[in-house]
């Protein structure tokens, strides 16, 4: 299996976890830019959960980098949300979540205290 379909693979397991969730999602096409994912959640439809998929490895500074800017510049009424959703071949899933004070766990429960799920 080629890296990119492995990617899309990973890309369409963690929209199928955001849709049993309730959240509305769209697969950003082609996944060249920051974001992978991007979903709208909540009962009035006001958090935008903007999400980067990856498969075993974690983003580099330069790309946790950009994705940071580009939230900044996000309108705030929308309650934006970015998370960096990462599946380890042999762990499961793991993600961070972006918050004020930088990338940070959801749940205690990975190696950098990260949520971990199983799909």
């Amino acid at each position: 299996m080629s890296s990119k379909d492995k990617g899309s693979r990973r890309e369409r397991e963690y929209r199928d976890h955001l849709l049993d969730g309730g959240c509305l999602v769209v697969k950003s096409g082609g996944s060249l830019g920051a974001f992978d994912i991007i979903g709208i959640e909540g009962p009035d439809g006001r958090y935008l959960r903007l999400v980067q998929v990856k498969s075993n490895n974690w983003p580099g500074p330069a790309e946790r980098e950009e994705m940071s800017r580009l939230m900044g510049r996000m309108p705030k009424v929308l309650m934006p949300i970015a998370e960096i959703a990462r599946c380890d071949d042999h762990r499961g899933w793991q993600v961070l979540r972006l918050t004020c004070g930088g990338w940070n766990r959801l749940l205690p429960c990975g190696d950098l205290g990260e949520e971990v799920f199983e799909r």
